[in-house]
């Protein structure tokens, strides 16, 4: 995934809305939407048909988890698939108990490198799941957050665009706008 972009407390009657795209790997085959586990709890989510991961997993208690790749021209084949980690994630009653529970079992190194959003109606969290021997998680604040291929707060022009057009689109807030804001593809 390349983008994914969370209003976390920012929308007046939906306290999480997100919306992402993939435009990245585009050959890699993957199903756009597939029911990823069938119970306790169902997750949907895209199926990376190589992995059989996701990079995007939505549970039926209203909990999702997302992930961002650490740019890098190679992956290394021996650790474990970051598709793991959505569903791992998405697994659990709240954004919080996940945060928790994934914070004490799993490891950074286990994996290649990735950042992560989680969250469900009441909060919204990031992971920077890149090096070291822990996750580093932090929750957010009530906000518009963008994440790309980069760390959450290092200022990029793709994110900072994309910011400032999801802001843009309030205080109505169209149906389809964020869409349209995701179909743009050029990094300023």
């Amino acid at each position: 995934m390349c983008l994914l972009v969370a209003l976390h407390a920012a929308v007046p009657g939906f306290p999480l809305v997100v919306a992402a795209n993939r435009d990245e790997f585009l050959e890699r085959p993957a199903e756009a939407m597939a029911v990823l586990r069938e119970r306790g709890p169902r997750i949907l989510g895209g199926r990376d048909l190589l992995a059989g991961g996701t990079w995007l997993a939505v549970s039926d208690r209203g909990l999702f988890a997302a992930l961002t790749n650490f740019p890098s021209p190679v992956r290394d084949p021996a650790r474990r698939s970051r598709g793991e980690l959505p569903l791992a994630l998405a697994a659990h009653a709240s954004a919080g108990d996940a945060v928790t529970a994934f914070c004490r079992e799993f490891r950074p190194a286990d994996f290649n490198p990735a950042w992560i959003l989680v969250g469900d109606r009441h909060a919204l969290w990031y992971i920077d799941f890149t090096a070291g021997d822990f996750p580093l998680a932090r929750q957010l604040p009530p906000g518009i957050h963008v994440l790309e291929n980069r760390p959450l707060d290092e200022p990029g022009g793709k994110s900072e665009a994309v910011r400032a057009a999801v802001a843009a689109l309030a205080p109505d807030f169209p149906p389809g706008g964020l869409w349209g804001v995701l179909a743009g593809h050029a990094v300023p």
